[in-house]
């Protein structure tokens, strides 16, 4: 359960928390605190506890604190259990940083504490079981809720008590008719049953994880058992599972194009030594392509041609050609060239034909298009004018012509501008005119300073007072 602990108020949020006991993991509740600097206070140097008080005693539970860098978070885990889940109903607890002395022991008394949250409260729920006892008692850990049931065997005759590796119940102490199961190995994988008397039970009516044993009677599995595939040429009574159905499979067809099958109807298509063989083990031709690889030679034809993977050339240097014409120039086709052919490397040609007209679209791998021998342009690149990039604007084509510009905010005298995208020479066009003036009827002259032109800044020269100019160029960019 995830808690808010807010440092600089010292609240916990939510203050009421409920423990529903045997439900896995609401014993444990984490902190998160907004901060762990308490005015001038780290207290990721200090020691977190949970403080509980229960039937006017005192209790102080160490918290595990985790500082996580990069979120720059601290947060607290308490595992409420044992003394804390003893009382049932309303306790009251807070959280409290201390210093802790060499041994690790907190301090004692009430100034050693360098931070203390607002109590807050934990229920525990109550509720009565059958021999009375108080639910709130017993938290969620298997472990104990497995001792809680062990310590009922002297009230109830049924049930299993298991014992650890090396612990034993002497039969003095074993209840008549309950079932023991003893542990044989350290890891608790392994183990025996035993009656109340301690002599170890028959275990045949078991199934170990481990070990070669017979099974008898027929066993009926709601979920699908799984086993080891044979081999593909096994032929014992091991199971067959499906993976060993498929690969066998993949050995045989029906009836290949009238060869001699075996005696079950099939043709084995592929020897695993050399030639392709019947069910008798006769030779039969080359003329089947294997399930996988395999060379086509010749045409394929049909009416359909429904594929779910790809198709791809057998080498770089070549290209595969789809064409709708009985020939190259009888029809539309489409060509894709390897990365290393002698012809638009990578690229693609998209041709419209007749036999007589041509029509051609090309792709290059420099990312160049072509209509019938003519470059097409677009538009590779451009910034549109806002106020954040001082109004500049500019548009970049393919065949590296570029058009920009901008306003300028300026009064009178010399001023560079610079270009938002470098051009190839000073040889560009420049086209500057005032934004605004002084009045309506004040003369303002513009000139363009081409002396001082670079392929990144061009210079104008104002006559008169003017708030800015606006300016245009267009050229082939670098």
């Amino acid at each position: 359960m995830d808690i808010a602990l807010t440092i600089s108020n010292r609240q916990i949020s939510p203050a009421v928390v409920n423990l529903f006991q045997f439900e896995s993991g609401t014993t444990t509740l984490n902190f998160t605190l907004d901060s762990y600097m308490y005015g001038e206070v780290d207290l990721r140097n200090y020691t977190a506890y949970a403080v509980t008080s229960i039937n006017g005693s005192v209790d102080m539970t160490e918290l595990v604190a985790t500082y996580d860098a990069s979120k720059d978070k601290l947060t607290l885990s308490w595992d409420v259990k044992e003394y804390t889940l003893l009382e049932a109903g309303a306790i009251l607890y807070q959280i409290v940083f201390k210093e802790s002395t060499a041994s690790g022991i907190p301090e004692e008394g009430e100034n050693t504490g360098v931070f203390y949250s607002y109590k807050a409260v934990i229920i525990n729920r109550e509720s009565i079981d059958p021999d009375n006892e108080i639910s709130a008692k017993y938290p969620t850990i298997l472990k104990q809720w497995l001792d809680r049931m062990n310590a009922m065997a002297d009230l109830y005759d049924a049930g299993v008590v298991y014992m650890n590796y090396g612990e034993s119940i002497p039969a003095a102490d074993r209840l008549a008719g309950r079932l023991y199961f003893q542990y044989t190995d350290s890891s608790n994988t392994r183990g025996q049953f035993e009656d109340d008397k301690g002599n170890i039970l028959s275990d045949l009516a078991v199934v170990h994880n481990i070990g070669d044993e017979t099974i008898a009677g027929t066993k009926t599995f709601t979920m699908s058992p799984k086993v080891p595939t044979p081999a593909v040429g096994d032929d014992s009574t091991k199971t067959a599972t499906t993976a060993w159905v498929n690969a066998k499979a993949k050995d045989y067809v029906k009836s290949v194009n009238g060869s001699t099958p075996d005696e079950n109807g099939n043709v084995q298509v592929a020897d695993a030594e050399s030639a392709n063989k019947d069910g008798k083990g006769n030779v039969i031709a080359d003329t089947y392509l294997p399930l996988a690889g395999g060379t086509l030679t010749g045409k394929v034809t049909g009416t359909d041609l429904n594929l779910s993977g790809n198709i791809y050339g057998v080498s770089d240097d070549g290209r595969i050609i789809i064409g709708s014409g009985t020939s190259w120039s009888k029809g539309g086709h489409l060509a894709l060239s390897g990365k290393g052919y002698s012809d638009n490397g990578g690229g693609f040609n998209l041709v419209a034909t007749d036999g007589t007209t041509r029509r051609e679209f090309i792709g290059k791998l420099d990312g160049g298009l072509s209509w019938n021998g003519e470059a097409i342009v677009r538009l590779v690149a451009e910034q549109k004018p806002t106020s954040s990039n001082g109004c500049t604007w500019y548009r970049k084509y393919s065949d590296g012509w570029v058009e920009q510009g901008g306003t300028i905010d300026v009064t009178r005298g010399n001023f560079n501008v610079n270009l938002p995208i470098e051009m190839a020479s000073t040889d560009y066009t420049v086209v500057v005119t005032r934004n605004s003036g002084a009045s309506a009827t004040s003369q303002i002259d513009i000139w363009r300073k081409t002396a001082n032109d670079t392929t990144t800044t061009f210079c104008v020269y104002i006559t008169g007072d003017s708030t800015g100019v606006i300016y245009h160029v267009c050229g082939m960019a670098a």
